[in-house]
């Protein structure tokens, strides 16, 4: 993918890659490959950061089914979102909501951040989960890296943007 000259089939793969993780395969090895490329000097911190992020959203996808914590924080995000006449599927944007669901919301972050943190030690990636630590930081450097492998068709709200939710 990295070394593919056409950018819409390395699009196309990236996305095969994580329809692959999101029907249950496992992302460290995708971690440990795009950790070789880093240190090979392939690709940039900023592209091996972004590359994680989005293989470690599929841990999230499973999480919000089976980690109790998150479980229970959407359901109490849903019981604010419905309290303020949100329909089901609607969301707030960070900078349009109430002050309960913004403490829930970055509760639920937090514990995200943990899960994909403790997944990624489990594996070796140590200096990403430290990495990963200070947000502000790493979503600069994974907007810096989508923006490096796709900038003929990068666009904010595009499916690999940043990564981040809120």
């Amino acid at each position: 993918m990295i070394s593919e000259p056409n950018r819409e089939r390395a699009f196309r793969m990236l996305r095969h890659i994580l329809s692959g993780l999101d029907a249950g395969a496992e992302p460290a090895p995708w971690i440990a490959a795009a950790g070789s490329l880093h240190a090979a000097g392939a690709i940039s911190t900023e592209v091996l950061h972004y590359l994680v992020e989005k293989v470690c959203e599929s841990l999230i996808s499973r999480a919000v089914e089976s980690d109790e914590e998150l479980v229970a924080l959407m359901q109490q995000i849903d019981v604010v979102e419905r309290g303020h006449g949100l329909a089901e599927g609607e969301s707030f944007y960070t900078d349009d909501a109430p002050d309960d669901w913004l403490a829930l919301n970055a509760s639920w972050e937090k514990r995200a951040d943990a899960i994909v943190n403790e997944y990624l030690r489990a594996h070796g990636a140590t200096e990403i989960a430290d990495a990963r630590v200070n947000r502000e930081s790493f979503d600069t450097q994974t907007l810096l890296g989508a923006r490096s492998l796709w900038p003929h068709r990068f666009d904010v709200d595009d499916e690999f943007g940043s990564g981040r939710k809120s």
